[in-house]
C-alpha cells in the first residue's frame, strides 16, 4: 500500500500491470455459461402457403369486381364482337329541328356579342368620364397646391424676418446688459462702498449728537 503522504511518485505502470493480471485470474476462475438447446414452435407448424394461394385464386374468380358498379365477378372476360350495323350514308342529312336549333344558337351568339360590345362601349365611356374628372381634380389640386406653396413661402419669409428682428432685439438687449454690467463695480467694491457710506453716516450722526450736547441740547437725544 502506498503512503499518500509520501512525496515519491507511484509506479503507475507496475500497478496497472498488476491490476490487469488480477483481472485475468478472476475471469478464468468464473465458469462460462453454456446455453441449453431449445426448439421453436415454428419449426413444427404445418405450412399453409399452398392453401392461401388457392384461396387467392378462388377469390379472383368468384368475388365481385372491385370497381363500380360491382355487378360482375373478378373473373377475366373475353371481348365479344360488336355489331355496328351497316355503314352510314355518305350524304349529310339535316332536319328542321336541327336547323331551328342552329338558328337559335346563332341568335343567342349574336345577342351575346352585341351585349359584350355594348358593355365594352359603356366601360370605355365610363373610363373617359373618369379620366376627365381626374384631370379636373388634378387641375384644381395643382392650383390649390400653387396657392398653398405661395402662402407657405410668404409665411416662411415672414417667419425669417420676425426671427431676424427678434435676434437683432436680443443682440441689442444683450449689448446693453453687457455695457451696464461692465460699468457696474464688482461686488466687493459695492460692499466696500456701502460700508464706507454706513461708516460716514454713523460718524455724521455721532458728530451731530456731540454738537447738540455741546450746546446744551443733550436732553433731546435722550
Amino acid at each position: 500500500r502506498i503512503n499518500p503522504i509520501s512525496p515519491a511518485i507511484p509506479p503507475f505502470k507496475v500497478l496497472q500491470e498488476r491490476f490487469e493480471q488480477n483481472l485475468q485470474r478472476q475471469k478464468q476462475s468464473v465458469p462460462a455459461t453454456k446455453p441449453r438447446p431449445f426448439s421453436m414452435y415454428t419449426d413444427h407448424r404445418p405450412n399453409r402457403m399452398d392453401r392461401v394461394l388457392r384461396d387467392i385464386e378462388r377469390d379472383a374468380v368468384l368475388l365481385p369486381e372491385q370497381r363500380w358498379p360491382h355487378a360482375s365477378s373478378r373473373a377475366p372476360r373475353r371481348a365479344a364482337p360488336v355489331d355496328v350495323g351497316p355503314p352510314p350514308d355518305s350524304a349529310f342529312r339535316t332536319t328542321l329541328a336541327t336547323e331551328l336549333r342552329r338558328a337559335s344558337l346563332e341568335d343567342e351568339r349574336d345577342m351575346r356579342e352585341a351585349l359584350e360590345r355594348q358593355k365594352e362601349a359603356e366601360d370605355a365611356a365610363r373610363i373617359r368620364r373618369q379620366r376627365a374628372k381626374d384631370a379636373e381634380i388634378a387641375a384644381v389640386l395643382k392650383h390649390t397646391y400653387v396657392s398653398h406653396e405661395a402662402d407657405n413661402r410668404r409665411r416662411r419669409q415672414q417667419m425669417m424676418e420676425d426671427f431676424k428682428e427678434r435676434r437683432e432685439n436680443w443682440e441689442k438687449t444683450k449689448s446693453e446688459m453687457e455695457s451696464r454690467v461692465s460699468k457696474r463695480p464688482y461686488l466687493f467694491e459695492q460692499a466696500s462702498a456701502a460700508a464706507h457710506v454706513d461708516r460716514a453716516r454713523q460718524e455724521r450722526l455721532e458728530q451731530f449728537e456731540q454738537t447738540l450736547r455741546d450746546n446744551g441740547l443733550g436732553d433731546l437725544i435722550e
